[in-house]
């Protein structure tokens, strides 16, 4: 897929095997280790693999997994990754990881704002988020026109769902 967005700050696009080595060092973070823990592979070779065999390949049309890349310094800084849970009308569930150098600064509303302003209309957009994952929630909720309720009340953990159609 050559989707590519940029925004004032951000370069964003497909991912690169040359990602690799920046982006498992990202997923080592013990705060996306605990909320994505998904999108974190337990070896160098295994996010290498990863990237190239399923991120970089664009085999999934309605999917994006995307880099967010500094443009000053062509630095990754995170990542958005956007899976369809439906094509017609498409619905994504995102998932956002953000480097810890660079959390509380914008970056993550920034790239949802304009990768938001890239899609078709009528989109969807889902994100799933644990209660204590407050940064992610407080970036959410202040995108226009989201919709916020409780998505489960396991005791052990409440997930809130947000939801946005463009």
């Amino acid at each position: 897929m050559n989707f590519i967005v940029e925004s004032e700050r951000l370069i964003i696009r497909p991912f690169k095997t040359a990602d690799a080595e920046s982006y498992y060092q990202m997923t080592q973070d013990s705060l996306i280790r605990k909320y994505v823990p998904y999108a974190c592979e337990n070896s160098f070779e295994k996010t290498y693999e990863t990237i190239e065999f399923f991120y970089s390949n664009g085999d999934c049309v309605n999917d994006f997994y995307l880099i967010l890349e500094e443009k000053s310094t062509h630095t990754l800084i995170g990542a958005l990754i956007a899976t369809a849970t439906q094509t017609s009308p498409l619905t994504l569930e995102l998932c956002i990881l953000t480097d810890a150098n660079y959390r509380r600064k914008g970056f993550m509303f920034e790239a949802l704002s304009a990768f938001i302003k890239a899609l078709p209309q009528s989109t969807t957009l889902l994100f799933i988020v644990d209660k204590k994952n407050l940064a992610s929630r407080n970036t959410i909720s202040k995108l226009p026109g989201v919709i916020e309720k409780i998505f489960s009340e396991d005791p052990k953990e409440t997930l809130y769902l947000f939801s946005l159609t463009t």
